[in-house]
């Protein structure tokens, strides 16, 4: 449980005598999407529901690329550079998306979100350690260093 007693979904986290049932159904759906051309994140997901890597681990290793890949906009358009992120950094509605997309502020998350790995801590502001984005964040690094995968774990990251 985080400091605010949110539980997130870690209450979801499977048994481990559920773990050998997990796993044999991970192999089906990976052999089958595998069969079909389709890349999967299967080993990096039964990683983290073992607990065997916490959340906030990639960034380690690798930079946040969120700032550049999404961004969320709230019911009276706030934009939030993720959804894990708090205080938004303008109004689309009063501003103009491209304006808040090309501030100054937002090149500044960008850059502390890409420094990330080398801080070892969140951005200020973002909750990193229950990222949902971190299996986009290690597809853009796979896919801008794919030799590097290699060297910071036998089995890579997906």
């Amino acid at each position: 449980m985080n400091a605010s007693g949110f539980k997130g979904l870690s209450v979801l986290v499977p048994a481990r005598e559920d773990y050998g049932k997990i796993n044999k159904q991970l192999d089906e759906a990976k052999t089958f999407l595998l069969s079909r051309g389709i890349d999967t994140n299967v080993d990096l997901f039964r990683r983290l529901y073992k607990k065997e890597i916490h959340d906030i681990d990639p960034y380690t290793l690798i930079p946040c690329y969120y700032g550049w890949l999404g961004v969320r906009f709230d019911t009276i358009g706030n934009v939030y550079s993720c959804c894990r992120a708090a205080k938004p950094f303008g109004n689309a509605t009063e501003k103009g998306f491209s304006q808040i997309w090309n501030s100054t502020g937002y090149a500044q998350f960008r850059k502390k979100a890409f420094q990330i790995n080398q801080r070892k801590t969140s951005v200020e502001g973002c909750l990193c350690a229950s990222c949902p984005h971190r299996t986009a964040n290690m597809k853009v690094y796979e896919g801008l260093h794919p030799l590097k995968r290699r060297l910071h774990s036998p089995q890579g990251f997906s």
